[in-house]
């Protein structure tokens, strides 16, 4: 069976995300790791293989209750 990661974050919580990815990946876990944020987040110019970023605009809605309305951000 093939997992995936999904989490939220903000520009304020980079560096946690880094380490949350060093984390998994170190563990063993080889699935897609998905990031949402509102905007497209500084480390997403290049993300490594495995990993996808979704910016979700603005919305009335809480982003843990949306799914990702754009296709990953990439140059």
């Amino acid at each position: 069976m093939k997992l995936s990661l999904y989490t939220f974050t903000d520009e304020g919580f980079v560096p946690g995300i880094a380490a949350l990815i060093n984390s998994v990946r170190r563990y063993g876990f080889s699935g897609k790791i998905h990031i949402g944020g509102l905007d497209p987040l500084s480390i997403s110019r290049r993300p490594p293989e495995g990993i996808e970023f979704h910016a979700l605009g603005p919305n009335g809605y809480w982003p843990g209750n949306r799914k990702a309305e754009s296709v990953p951000t990439r140059p």
